[in-house]
């Protein structure tokens, strides 16, 4: 695949066209995920777009971020503090690709993100279900990393199990709970039975995460 030179994609980034900006994001998403040394020259300029006027634009930074985040996230550190206050923008679609975002560079650079655990987990009461999710993966990538800060909020993922939503929500939680049964067995009694009433759930898709995570949690205790 044929990609616009760095010079190009930085006119398209300084561009007044949400347009060509939009374009030019969804580029360096792409190389991002798989040559990020390619753009990461244009990393000052992606942050410009955090301040955009434009909901899609400001989502779209925060994803082209993420991308990046996850090879390289030394370099958009800076960034942080952005991201972090864009997880309560009023518009849900920036939200949903700020924490996506965060989760992303978490997997690669855990300590970075540690402080931001408390404005992450908020997101538990978001009313969209869909930030609800995304918040979810982000910590399951970082339960990957580090379960053991996420201990503190075992209450909320078991408040997440019972959510609403099924499909974008509790579906989500056994893998991570798993993680932190692993962690810590002295959960164990907190997250097994919960665990083992889905199994018995409607959902064919949440019936099997809950069998795997109990297969997980069960493999750890022999």
């Amino acid at each position: 695949m044929n990609y616009p030179p760095t010079a190009a994609l930085t006119a398209a980034l300084r561009s007044s066209s949400a347009t060509e900006q939009q374009a030019a994001l969804a580029t360096v998403a792409h190389l991002g995920a798989r040559q990020p040394r390619l753009v990461l020259s244009l990393i000052p300029d992606i942050v410009a777009l955090l301040h955009a006027d434009n909901d899609e634009t400001i989502a779209r930074s925060c994803w082209a971020l993420g991308q990046l985040g996850r090879e390289r996230p030394q370099e958009i550190l800076a960034a942080l503090p952005v991201l972090e206050k864009l997880l309560q923008h009023p518009v849900s679609i920036v939200r949903q690709c700020s924490v996506w975002s965060l989760g992303q560079i978490g997997e690669a650079h855990p300590g970075a993100i540690r402080p931001l655990l408390p404005a992450l987990l908020k997101l538990a009461k978001d009313p969209d279900s869909s930030v609800r999710q995304k918040m979810l993966w982000a910590c399951e990538g970082l339960a990957r990393e580090e379960p053991a800060w996420l201990l503190v909020y075992l209450d909320v993922f078991l408040q997440l199990l019972q959510d609403p939503d099924v499909e974008r929500v509790q579906r989500e939680v056994p893998p991570l709970l798993a993680c932190l049964a692993q962690q810590k067995s002295s959960i164990q009694p907190l997250v097994v039975p919960p665990l083992l009433e889905k199994t018995q759930a409607s959902d064919d898709v949440l019936r099997m995460h809950a069998r795997e995570a109990l297969i997980h949690i069960m493999r750890e205790t022999e």
